[in-house]
């Protein structure tokens, strides 16, 4: 995983999209009530940007996720990617989800999900497919896996596996939900390097909806913070860390636990 040059950066290369919201709202209705999972929410997201999404459970991360992803629309306001209302599933966003073991194709190989993703890729990548192949799974580290089904895997693998997968189709918006919260501490550790690594190296624009407070500082340039059921926006933070960031050396700085101690008060009271 020493690489960060992609085989095909020649002739193309990836950048993030810019992503608005406009007073946002998402209303659940039922045949007893409407439940409001998320309201007046106004957000801007520059294009190559890292934006970590935490909040206390039922503050809407998820639901904003679902609309950013296209899976479901708002009741009011509007979201643009690009430019573009996000009225569907956008081609140039991919997303990684907690639920690793559901997301890959267990009837292929690992290297069979990565060339699933180049098939599917919103710009097409020239090249050799075995060396775009191969460069994806040495991101991940998994070049050894290539031939392993996902169920031979551990679940920090598998969701490496469909990071390289997302990565493959080189989107301009990449959407992670809880993505590390199911593997280990080391596992989860690894994996946010890897992300860190695929962004640095791509322009990616991330959006990262997480519970873990610390890893919402070691990953983001800003730190969006949800109000209690739903209520909008209660803080935005821009963590002026310098990168490149170690697990180690970056969770020691002065700056770090000022962050984390500042977002802890946030949304404990």
């Amino acid at each position: 995983m020493t690489t960060l040059t992609h085989p095909a950066a020649a002739d193309s290369v990836v950048t993030g999209a810019q992503l608005v919201l406009e007073d946002v709202w998402k209303v659940f209705s039922t045949s007893r009530h409407d439940v409001t999972a998320l309201r007046e929410l106004s957000l801007e997201i520059n294009a190559g940007e890292f934006v970590a999404v935490v909040g206390r459970s039922g503050c809407g991360k998820s639901t904003l996720l679902r609309m950013l992803t296209g899976l479901i629309p708002p009741s009011a306001g509007r979201i643009t990617l690009g430019g573009r209302p996000v009225d569907g599933p956008p081609r140039e966003a991919r997303c990684v989800f907690q639920d690793y073991a559901q997301s890959l194709l267990p009837w292929k190989t690992v290297g069979g999900n990565v060339r699933f993703g180049l098939r599917h890729a919103y710009e097409p990548s020239s090249g050799p497919r075995d060396e775009l192949v191969a460069h994806y799974l040495d991101l991940v580290g998994l070049r050894h896996a290539a031939d392993r089904y996902p169920w031979e895997l551990s679940g920090g693998m598998q969701q490496r596996a469909a990071i390289a997968r997302a990565l493959a189709a080189r989107p301009r918006l990449l959407l992670m939900d809880e993505a590390f919260s199911g593997v280990d501490a080391l596992s989860r550790a690894k994996l946010q390097d890897v992300v860190l690594r695929a962004w640095a190296e791509a322009g990616l624009t991330v959006v990262f909806v997480t519970h873990d407070i610390d890893e919402a500082v070691y990953l983001a340039d800003r730190i969006v913070v949800l109000r209690p059921e739903g209520h909008g926006l209660l803080a935005d933070l821009r963590v002026d860390l310098p990168r490149p960031r170690g697990q180690v050396s970056t969770r020691e700085l002065p700056e770090f636990l000022a962050y984390r101690r500042e977002l802890l008060q946030l949304v404990l009271d």
